[in-house]
């Protein structure tokens, strides 16, 4: 007979991503029903524009984060937002709720952008963001966005515009 291991490595248990019909759409979240079953899913306000209308068939990406007192389902319009948050909340003392504030208030290659150029008053702009968050972002996330941008190029137009000025 075969063994079980007692923990399950959380690869396994994640939800990915969700097929199926809209039928709750709100700027904060919305809810798929997949076969029969009404999934809610927290999303940015990019997410929430990109959604078609209510009853139509949708597929978000989606990163299940587990923590002590809640299962929160997050859902994106692709697939580079959610890389993008699962980078941003593996910053001290940034949640769920202020990576979807942080998505939800600059668009990703601004972002990008404002860490790499350490523009922390960009940053600070954001509701919920103030100046120590802001450094520790630009801190902890610089390597890893320019990783980011020069593996998958998400992110490099606005710098390749830039260039293309000078």
């Amino acid at each position: 007979s075969r063994i079980l291991p007692l923990s399950t490595p959380r690869e396994e248990i994640l939800i990915s991503s969700l097929t199926g019909r809209l039928s709750v759409k709100l700027p904060d979240k919305a809810e798929i029903i997949v076969g029969g079953v009404g999934y809610r899913v927290l999303i940015p306000l990019s997410t929430y524009q990109a959604l078609p209308d209510l009853g139509s068939e949708v597929t978000l990406a989606t990163s299940m984060q587990v923590r002590e007192n809640a299962i929160d389902l997050i859902g994106f319009s692709t697939q580079a937002e959610r890389e993008v948050f699962e980078v941003l909340i593996g910053v001290s003392g940034v949640g769920v709720k202020l990576g979807l504030t942080i998505l939800s208030g600059i668009k990703i290659e601004d972002l990008f952008r404002s860490i790499l150029e350490e523009d922390k008053s960009l940053l600070s702009t954001i509701s919920g963001i103030g100046p120590k968050t802001a450094g520790r972002l630009v801190l902890e996330l610089k390597d890893k966005v320019a990783k980011i941008v020069a593996t998958t190029g998400i992110g490099a137009t606005h710098r390749l515009n830039q260039v293309e000025e000078a």
